[in-house]
C-alpha cells in the first residue's frame, strides 16, 4: 500500500509544480499589465503661454494657418493660454511673414511687438500682432 500512495504522489507533485509555475506567470503578467497601467504618458501643454497687461510681450506656440483663398499665402498665428477674460481669445494673427523666417510652425516662441488694429487682410478676420522680435521659448514650463 506504501508503495502506491508513493507512486501515486509523484504525479501529483509534478501537476503541482505545473500549476504553481502558471500561479506565478499568472501573478507575474497581472503585475506588469498593472505597473504598465501607472505610467503616465507626458503630452504637452495644448496651449501654453501668455502675455503682459499690454500684449507687447507674447509667449506661446507659432501655426500656420490656410486662408479661405487656396491662393493665398498661409497666415502665421500665435496660439497662448486661453482665459475667459482674454480680449483676444488665445490668438493672435503675426506679421510681417519675414519675421518669422527660420521657423516650421509649432514651436514654443516669445514674441515682442504690439497689436496692430489698422492691419487687416480680406477674408481672414482675427487680431493682428506686428512682431518686432521673436524667439525661442525654450523653458517654458520653468516656474
Amino acid at each position: 500500500m506504501k508503495n502506491q500512495e508513493v507512486g501515486s504522489a509523484k504525479p501529483e507533485a509534478g501537476r503541482n509544480s505545473r500549476g504553481k509555475s502558471r500561479l506565478v506567470l499568472g501573478v507575474v503578467l497581472l503585475a506588469a499589465v498593472f505597473a504598465g497601467c501607472k505610467a503616465r504618458k507626458q503630452y504637452p501643454d495644448l496651449t501654453p503661454g501668455w502675455h503682459d497687461a499690454g500684449y507687447t510681450k507674447v509667449f506661446g506656440r507659432i501655426q500656420r494657418v490656410a486662408q479661405a483663398d487656396p491662393e493665398a499665402k498661409p497666415v502665421w498665428i500665435v496660439r497662448y493660454d486661453y482665459t475667459a477674460s482674454d480680449t483676444y481669445g488665445g490668438r493672435l494673427n503675426l506679421y510681417p511673414d519675414g519675421a518669422m523666417a527660420g521657423y516650421s510652425g509649432g514651436e514654443l516662441v516669445e514674441l515682442r511687438g504690439a497689436i496692430a488694429p489698422g492691419y487687416s487682410l480680406p477674408n481672414f478676420s482675427g487680431t493682428w500682432f506686428k512682431v518686432d522680435e521673436i524667439r525661442m521659448w525654450s523653458n517654458h514650463n520653468a516656474q
